[in-house]
């Protein structure tokens, strides 16, 4: 049933999703070697390399899916064709599922990286969060095969099948793609509260909050996304019907790797365009190794340098990685754990934005 008049959607996704490949791919190997000019790599890098080797496997089976005649409409595959390409339908959501959890994760492995062992309060969302879209994310991949006993009968005829109704599934994938938008604003915006509350100039506050909350543009397109996810329910077309929920899936997934590295890519464009100052381990800040700097801090500083650790004291003199310096805190008081945090901040952050 296949000819050059027949509609195929199939090419297009393809180009968008290997050119998409390709840029991530870059950007993390960009990431890493950014990395390894300030510090360590974290576990929020090798989430992130997780991240797009999902997204390379995700590309590779929506390309088999195309080629399978997963983009066009069904009426125009022979029976056989409409087999093999609702089966992939149904294989390749689970890698997308599992990629944007994944992205998110990472973004929020990054945060814990920055804030330290003390902001408990934050910490403690942060962990509720990452569980909290894995075990989502986990149980809609689940629903996705339980849905019909046997799974086949969602692809093939099957004498005495059971299904659910079909919305049993879209609104529980509606409810995780909600969640996922809401995991994005929540990671954008939970460092605003510490970055606000330093003495930075307002320019650098506002540069600052700007580069941490990259993550409300995926979340932006999720939002899109998840007004497309009613054409889970069109099973008599669902090749068709859900190629626009491909191609934002692939965009959020897209973007939450390209938001969540270009942070850490800062020491690497410091080192290119040469700034002058030390980039820090985060990518997030860099910090000045002259002695010639100004005492971040201020009065405030001053007043309370019996409660600062040594390790801060060098921080603006020295090339000591921030992540290391945060992780002396916990040898501290809890009661000046706010103060501590804000102190950490604003050292860590005493450089160009």
């Amino acid at each position: 049933m296949t000819g050059s008049a027949v509609p195929d959607r199939g090419p297009a996704i393809i180009a968008l999703f290997w050119v998409e490949s390709a840029i991530a791919i870059l950007v993390v190997a960009l990431r890493f070697y950014g990395r390894t000019l300030s510090s360590k790599l974290g576990k929020d890098d090798w989430t992130m390399l997780f991240t797009v080797v999902l997204f390379v496997i995700l590309s590779g089976f929506t390309t088999y899916m195309a080629k399978q005649g997963g983009f066009r409409h069904l009426a125009d595959l022979s029976t056989h064709e409409k087999i093999t390409a609702v089966k992939w339908n149904w294989i390749t959501q689970e890698w997308g599922i599992s990629g944007l959890v994944a992205g998110k994760v990472s973004v929020a492995l990054q945060l814990l990286r920055i804030i330290g062992p003390n902001n408990k309060h934050t910490r403690w969302v942060l962990y509720a969060l990452i569980t909290s879209l894995i075990a989502f994310s986990l149980v809609d991949c689940i629903i996705t095969f339980a849905q019909c006993d046997p799974p086949r009968a969602l692809w093939d005829s099957v004498p005495n099948a059971k299904c659910w109704n079909s919305s049993v599934q879209a609104d529980y994938a509606l409810f995780v793609g909600a969640w996922n938008v809401l995991a994005d604003f929540t990671l954008a915006l939970l460092p605003v509260g510490i970055v606000i509350k330093t003495s930075l100039s307002l320019k650098k506050r506002l540069a600052t909050i700007a580069l941490l909350g990259l993550g409300i543009v995926a979340g932006s397109f999720g939002i899109v996304k998840i007004t497309l996810l009613s054409t889970l329910t069109a099973r008599s077309d669902l090749t068709w019907e859900t190629y626009p929920l491909y191609i934002w899936t692939s965009l959020e997934f897209w973007m939450i790797i390209i938001c969540g590295s270009i942070p850490p890519i800062r020491p690497l464009i410091t080192r290119i365009f040469g700034s002058g100052n030390q980039s820090s381990s985060t990518g997030y800040y860099d910090f000045s190794s002259s002695s010639k700097r100004s005492n971040p801090l201020g009065k405030m500083g001053a007043s309370q340098g019996s409660q600062i650790p040594d390790g801060f004291s060098r921080m603006s003199h020295s090339e000591e990685y921030p992540d290391q310096e945060l992780g002396r805190l916990d040898k501290y008081n809890a009661n000046a754990d706010s103060q501590v945090t804000r102190m950490a901040t604003a050292v860590v952050a005493d450089g160009r934005i």
